[in-house]
């Protein structure tokens, strides 16, 4: 007996470690496949649509719209950078919403019109719209459609998913979408799959490796993935572009001396982001503290405000949320969310007069639906 229970603690171990040990990047690519792979599983059902939906409103919900005029730095590395920043263009936002898709079987890829991009995934032999970055889907008789079924001037083919089933030209600009999804020949194509697999670093190993993780996830769930990501995040509390923190910095809107260069307070951030996303929320909301206390008036701090005022808000401590999101300063890139969860605070606490306020002077499109709901 004590031989066998030895053979299994020898096996945990070994499998535990030996994704650890980083040849050429391997284990950045190892963590970040299996990372996608616990955040899509934990947003499945038994249902191929409603799995769908899940994923859908999970990138729109975590990550941020950028608009072309501000200079945001981007990177086009792989889809974990921009998910664990947060924010990104509709490539972007497609390419990681087309991750959590490949992880539960959906096959997906990116689609080129008029200066846009959005994703379109097959489902149930049907090539289903899907534009993230808007926060669109579109349907014809309460069914989800394709391109080539794209009608915007049939009034009722267009609605967004979160409620604008009545659209008219004064609640919601239509002919600027008019405009948008019409196909561009020149950048047009049967989509980029081998474009996609090119963002993802892509080769065999990697392939074994993502297989690898997949196999290990089904079999432990998070009784592996938990003690895989402490370890981790301990020997590798950095991403795989070497903790350049400037890249979630938006050098328009702060100054430098709001933004630390030492990588120790961006670390801390970093951890407690991978922690967010892996929805161990406890772990998360410690180094989101400690990452606000250790260099407060900064942009870690800002930003960890922000994404601690989320948790609260989803463990249903109202007050708590509201009072992190006072603190945050009108200047902050995400500030139109910061007025969105207020919103959303407040329609919980039942102050309706305050949620309308903050609705109102929000930018978010989820707003509007809400405030029409409300009115």
């Amino acid at each position: 007996m004590k031989k066998l229970s030895f053979i299994i603690i020898f096996f945990f171990l070994s499998i535990l470690i030996i994704p650890l040990i980083n040849i050429n990047g391997s284990s950045h690519f190892f963590y970040r496949e299996i990372l996608f792979k616990k955040i899509s599983d934990d947003l499945k059902s038994d249902n191929s649509r409603e799995t769908f939906l899940n994923i859908f409103k999970y990138v729109y919900f975590n990550m941020d719209g950028v608009n072309e005029g501000v200079n945001m730095p981007l990177v086009d590395e792989n889809a974990y950078v921009d998910l664990v920043r947060g924010y990104g263009f509709c490539d972007q936002q497609s390419f990681v919403f087309m991750n959590l898709l490949n992880k539960v079987g959906f096959n997906s890829r990116l689609r080129d019109v008029q200066a846009h991009t959005f994703s379109e995934i097959s489902i149930d032999d049907n090539w289903i719209i899907a534009d993230p970055y808007f926060g669109l889907i579109f349907y014809h008789d309460n069914d989800l459609i394709n391109i080539e079924d794209f009608n915007f001037y049939s009034k009722e083919a267009f609605s967004d998913y979160f409620g604008f089933l009545d659209i008219d030209h004064q609640k919601f600009n239509i002919d600027f979408f008019k405009q948008i999804y019409i196909k561009n020949e020149i950048r047009w194509s049967q989509g980029i799959g081998p474009g996609f697999k090119k963002y993802r670093s892509y080769n065999y190993l990697r392939k074994i490796l993502e297989n690898y993780g997949v196999i290990l996830y089904n079999l432990f769930g998070n009784i592996y993935f938990n003690p895989y990501q402490d370890l981790y995040l301990k020997i590798y509390n950095t991403t795989s572009i070497i903790n350049s923190s400037d890249l979630w910095v938006n050098q328009n809107l702060f100054k430098n001396s709001q933004i630390d260069r030492n990588t120790d307070y961006f670390k801390t951030f970093f951890i407690a982001r991978n922690y967010h996303l892996s929805n161990r929320k406890l772990k998360a909301l410690k180094y989101y503290k400690d990452s606000q206390l250790t260099f407060p008036n900064s942009y870690w701090s800002q930003e960890s405000m922000y994404y601690m005022s989320k948790i609260y808000y989803e463990l249903n401590n109202y007050e708590a949320s509201i009072n992190l999101l006072d603190k945050i300063d009108n200047s902050f890139p995400r500030n139109s969310l910061v007025n969105y969860y207020k919103g959303l605070n407040y329609l919980k606490l039942k102050d309706n007069k305050k949620s309308k306020y903050y609705l109102n002077i929000s930018q978010n499109i989820h707003s509007k639906v809400i405030l029409k709901e409300l009115n």
